[in-house]
């Protein structure tokens, strides 16, 4: 797995222009218009490229915009949906708030005999961890203290850490 590579060139009249790529994606974003057409006949010139016209979506992200009002929407709607659909937790009941201050978690809800953490092996609490952080690390920026809470019980998860990470993926 390889992360996205994100340029940028900051330009005589102080705007920038952005350029992400990740395999064979690329999104050029910027405010002066020029410079971009420059920058793409350029790219032209060196690789065999198609422009697809205005982004509306990269990796897994769903983009809207409102050029009027200069505001960009970035939604993960899709991957997240998509989540719940494998952890068969798509007809699950949504949450506006990730972790309730009133749950706890520690070491008293780990699994302690040996059947327990036999059934807990079968869970995909790792898997789901990691789903629910790359919502976080791209559009979700209130999950990281939920996040790491979770985080510390990856190796053997009890019965409560999974209800607390399978109620969170009804985001």
């Amino acid at each position: 797995d390889s992360d996205p590579c994100m340029y940028t060139q900051k330009l005589a009249d102080e705007s920038r222009i952005y350029l992400i790529l990740y395999v064979d994606d690329m999104l050029i974003a910027g405010s002066n218009q020029a410079e971009i057409g420059k920058l793409k006949r350029s790219l032209h010139e060196k690789f065999a490229m198609k422009e697809l016209g205005q982004a509306r979506h990269i990796l897994g992200m769903r983009i809207e915009q409102n050029r009027t009002s200069k505001i960009l929407w970035l939604s993960q709607s899709d991957y997240i949906h998509k989540v719940l659909k494998c952890f068969n937790m798509d007809n699950g009941k949504p949450t506006s708030t990730p972790l309730l201050m009133t749950i706890r978690l520690s070491d008293r809800e780990l699994p302690s005999r040996k059947e327990e953490k036999k059934l807990n092996a079968k869970i995909p609490y790792a898997s789901a961890v990691g789903n629910i952080m790359y919502a976080m690390l791209v559009t979700r920026l209130d999950l990281p203290y939920v996040v790491g809470v979770v985080s510390r019980y990856m190796s053997n998860p009890g019965r409560k850490h999974w209800e607390v990470v399978s109620t969170f993926l009804g985001i």
